[in-house]
Formats: structure tokens, sequence, C-alpha cells
């Protein structure tokens, strides 16, 4: 399968500190506040929102104007086998979730498993070679972040964009099923319930 591909936004100024963006899929207007650092982005299907920074807005508004990706062509039953005999084996279902997330965008993704306390949580990231330091660029380092694109398309999968940081995956019954659900574009089982976080 071919990676799947989105031209690079096009940036208009259209004043101090404002900006049209098109996406080739759809456009956005990002502008700061002229008397703070509030931030605020809107598309032509929603009203202005406020966020902390511009790569976020160029995030968000990516996201709402992306195509998905097509949902993967695999029978109900089949991927209810496949979520199913992973979802309760941590490794498992992180493997399953590489897969998933390749199958359905065309590049690789980086799914791994927490540490100590947070042993069984899950973190979706992009592998070493798609990280970026702070200002969007490249970078060798392990702490690097998720672009821009890579965190729109997550998020036009998902249905939410993730953190810079990457995706974290609690781990109450339904969690990681509702994920892998969504990851292959097909709708959850309506009687799959989702626990509530327990911080305990």
């Amino acid at each position: 399968m071919s990676p799947t591909t989105y031209p690079k936004p096009r940036v208009r100024p259209i004043g101090p500190h404002a900006f049209k963006v098109d996406f080739g899929t759809g456009t956005a207007e990002i502008r700061k506040s002229p008397d703070t650092d509030d931030w605020w982005y809107e598309t032509p299907d929603h009203p202005a929102r406020h966020v902390w920074g511009p790569a976020e807005a160029l995030a968000l508004a990516w996201s709402e104007c992306m195509t998905a990706p097509a949902p993967l062509a695999i029978k109900r039953n089949e991927l209810t086998a496949l979520i199913s005999s992973a979802k309760d084996d941590t490794t498992a279902c992180a493997k399953l979730m590489r897969r998933l997330l390749k199958l359905r965008t065309g590049i690789a993704w980086s799914v791994t498993c927490g540490r100590g306390t947070s042993g069984c949580w899950l973190r979706i990231h992009v592998p070493k070679a798609r990280k970026v330091d702070s200002d969007g660029q490249p970078t060798s380092e392990d702490w690097g972040y998720m672009g821009t694109r890579d965190r729109a398309l997550l998020g036009v999968i998902l249905g939410e964009v993730p953190h810079h940081q990457g995706e974290s995956i609690r781990t109450e019954a339904g969690v990681r099923e509702s994920y892998l659900w969504r990851i292959a574009g097909h709708d959850a089982p309506a009687d799959l319930v989702i626990s509530e976080p327990s911080w305990d």
C-alpha cells in the first residue's frame, strides 16, 4: 500500500498575526488576539475556537478539513476476533494497533507500553524518523514530538487530535477495543461498555 499523502498546507497572511490556510481539502483562518497571547481558528463549517498556540490551531483545523483514509476492508467477524484476542494482552494489543494503523494510513506508527505504575497503558506516537522539535523541524532526539500532519491524520482517525507528545490509552475495560475499532475505521459494537477512568 502506498503511503497516505496530504499536500503541504498553503499559508497566506491576511493581516497582522492572521493567516488563511488552504489544506487542499478545505480552508481555515488562524489569528492571534490583538491584545493577548490567545490564538483562534475557524473553518467554513465551524465558528472560531480558542487554542493555546498557532501549531495547535493548524493541527486541529487540518484534521477537520482532512479526508479520512478509507476503512479497512475486513469482515466484521474477522475484526471482532482479532480485537478479542489482543485486547487483554498489552503487547499483543500494541502489535495489532501498529498493524492496523499501518494498513489504514500506509505509514508506520509507534505503539509502546508504559513502564512502572503505567505499565499497562499504551501510547501511540510516530517513529523516531518522523519526530520533530518544538519548532516543527526534524530531530533525532528520543523526546521529539508528533508533527502537525501526523497529529491531524491520527486525529481524523480517532475523532480527536492527539497531544503533540502522543496519544495515551488507558487500561479500563472497553478502552482498547474502542481504539482498535476506530483505527480500523469501523463502528464499535453497540454493546461495548467503556469504563470511566480510575486514578486509584
